[in-house]
């Protein structure tokens, strides 16, 4: 689980869906720094499984007036989030 700080991920679908309890672990720990940006340039696809700890994350951390944000998401990502039916939730997170 690639991080470049507590609360900044870097979504890598397979080993988020090989681990994920690190992955669960990992986007708890960025909750409780009330803000999740999870880097999403990377993947060409977003499974639905991975996209349920997403949808979980952002709403643990706004629940507690936090900020969730899906970083640089790449077309497979937007794409995946469309077929996916959750374009329209995601659509203020994505920067």
């Amino acid at each position: 689980m690639a991080s470049d700080s507590l609360s900044t991920l870097t979504l890598e679908p397979d080993d988020w869906l090989d681990d994920p309890e690190t992955a669960i672990g990992a986007l708890s720990a960025a909750v409780a720094t009330g803000e999740v940006c999870v880097d999403a340039s990377g993947p060409r696809m977003l499974p639905a499984q991975v996209l349920q700890m997403l949808i979980s994350a952002r709403k643990s951390v706004e629940a507690q007036g936090g900020r969730f944000v899906l970083r640089a998401p790449s077309d497979g990502v937007v794409r995946s989030l469309t077929v996916l039916g959750c374009a329209d939730y995601f659509e203020g997170a994505l920067q």
